[in-house]
């Protein structure tokens, strides 16, 4: 049997798996995440596999066959969380969508985040929304990490609840930015870029923004200075 190994966007979201975890994987494609995790015994049986669509659903269970977990994953059809008992998990992954739609399924569970579970979400776009997203609705960034796969960088947040001071608005654009990291670096980098082509975008814009203009200007001046300060 071939080796399952996860790709660095994978790796990057299961290191932050707690040991012993239950866990419940929202849109989980092929599975390969849990099937990964039950493997290495990282997690604690049964994992809960998700996915909205019929296709996925059935890629999973493929993946739990062709290993030898058929018995040890919970694979269903299911929107988000929506329909499932809050005790089910006391892990929830969200990774490989876009972050206004993690937030939406968070929002949309009748879960009650009381502190008991982690968190941890890789949105592959509006990284921004959704962190300040998750200020404005009781829960705050743990923990997180920078990882690059297939030439993109990507973030990845160990999310718990409870309420935390908002961070400043470049904070919430690129997270925690450490000198010496070369793949936080890179990722300021890129904010810089999408702050200035954002800002640039709104200026030559007849129905431009004056507000936002400015806004978007001052964050990527901010962005620009604090990368020249964490190269020197």
């Amino acid at each position: 049997m071939e080796i399952l190994k996860l790709s660095p966007r994978l790796a990057a979201v299961a290191s932050f798996v707690p040991q012993g975890a239950v866990i419940a994987d929202v849109g989980t494609d092929h599975a390969y995440l849990p099937a990964c995790l039950l493997l290495s015994e990282r997690i604690t049986p049964p994992a809960h596999a998700f996915d909205i669509n019929e296709g996925p659903v059935e890629s999973a269970r493929k993946t739990a066959e062709k290993y030898g977990l058929a018995d040890k994953m919970d694979i269903r059809l299911n929107n988000g969380l929506a329909g499932t008992r809050e005790t089910l998990a006391d892990t929830v992954i969200i990774a490989g969508m876009g972050g206004e739609n993690i937030a939406d399924i968070i929002a949309r569970s009748s879960w009650r985040w009381t502190g008991r579970h982690t968190l941890i979400l890789q949105p592959m776009s509006k990284a921004y929304e959704l962190c300040s997203w998750l200020y404005e609705n009781g829960f705050y960034i743990a923990g997180e990490a920078k990882v690059k796969d297939g030439g993109e960088l990507y973030r990845v947040l160990c999310v718990k609840t409870g309420r935390r001071e908002m961070p400043d608005e470049l904070e919430l654009y690129a997270g925690v930015i450490r000198a010496g990291e070369a793949l936080e670096l890179e990722y300021l980098e890129k904010i810089c870029r999408k702050l200035q082509k954002a800002a640039e975008g709104l200026g030559a814009a007849k129905n431009a923004q004056p507000e936002r203009y400015e806004k978007l200007t001052k964050l990527a001046q901010q962005a620009k200075n604090r990368l020249e300060e964490l190269k020197r």
